[in-house]
């Protein structure tokens, strides 16, 4: 979830101030590094390597 700071919150006049996203990465060589948004909350779900 992000919005444009951690006040942020949807209203009628504003329904979309704070919404969902969702991406996928690959990490083949076992090293993460990503630059997360401000005033968002992120969910990391780690899937087993096959």
């Amino acid at each position: 979830m992000a919005g444009a700071s951690f006040t942020s919150y949807n209203s009628g006049e504003h329904p979309d101030d704070v919404r969902l996203a969702q991406s996928t990465a690959e990490v083949p060589s076992g090293r993460f590094e990503h630059s997360f948004p401000a005033a968002s909350v992120t969910v990391l779900e780690p899937a087993k390597a096959p």
